[in-house]
């Protein structure tokens, strides 16, 4: 019992090495080298899920956004308060034009941070993206019922 607890050990130290080596990688820009170690930390280690939030930080680096919605969804689906998570979430819904949903992401990842009182860098990009989400949102209801209109004109006249 007590060597399947150290093999337990052991493979939550690996993959906390791959973290770090990644870690390396993705501070060097060397994404590719850094997916590769965070996915074979996730390999070790699947229910952690910072693993899942940094590769898909770097699928978001290199703009792959089908990517980061796979692994944010993935690592929220581990941990619902992961303030990154969210954020890389809504990015990806949003590229997708998911306004709406983009929209949730981001609030979900501002209510998380309010308890911190946090005025880092992270909560200053949410904010922004919040801003041109709801812009968007705004934008693209308003081109709808811009059209309605025109063709509710065509049935009256």
């Amino acid at each position: 019992m007590a060597a399947a607890a150290e093999d337990g050990g052991g493979v939550a130290r690996q993959a906390e090495l791959r973290r770090a080596e990644g870690n390396a990688c993705f501070r060097k820009a060397r994404l590719g080298a850094a997916i590769d170690c965070y996915t074979e930390a996730i390999a070790l280690c699947p229910g952690v899920a910072v693993y899942w939030v940094n590769r898909g930080l770097c699928h978001f680096r290199r703009k792959d956004w089908a990517r980061v919605e796979e692994d944010s969804m993935r690592a929220l689906a581990l941990d619902d308060t992961s303030v990154k998570g969210h954020y890389l979430l809504g990015c990806a819904l949003l590229e997708k034009e998911d306004c709406a949903l983009a929209v949730k992401e981001f609030e979900k990842a501002l209510d998380l941070l309010k308890p911190s009182n946090s005025r880092d860098k992270m909560a200053e990009d949410i904010w922004q993206v919040l801003a041109k989400a709801k812009y968007l949102a705004w934008e693209k209801h308003s081109t709808q019922r811009v059209w309605k209109m025109q063709s509710l004109r065509y049935v009256v006249y």
